[in-house]
């Protein structure tokens, strides 16, 4: 797979290569993607937490008859 980067991305990579923090592209990448995967999880079970939110609000406002039917 070849990826083509920002070249602020571009040079972000290589100064974690020249400052030792990874040995190659690969080595990085492979320690993002996982951190990318969490974000997504995470985001993902914030957004089904406020949904899950309002659909208790909802559901609590027709147990208390706040509820107008057009």
């Amino acid at each position: 797979m070849n990826v083509t980067l920002k070249p602020e991305q571009e040079n972000y990579v290589r100064s974690q290569l020249q400052a030792g923090n990874y040995d190659s592209v690969q080595e990085l990448i492979s320690e993002a993607l996982p951190l990318l995967e969490e974000r997504n999880r995470a985001l993902k079970q914030q957004r089904l937490a406020a949904l899950r939110q309002k659909i208790a609000s909802g559901t609590e406002q027709i147990a208390q008859g706040k509820v107008t039917v057009k």
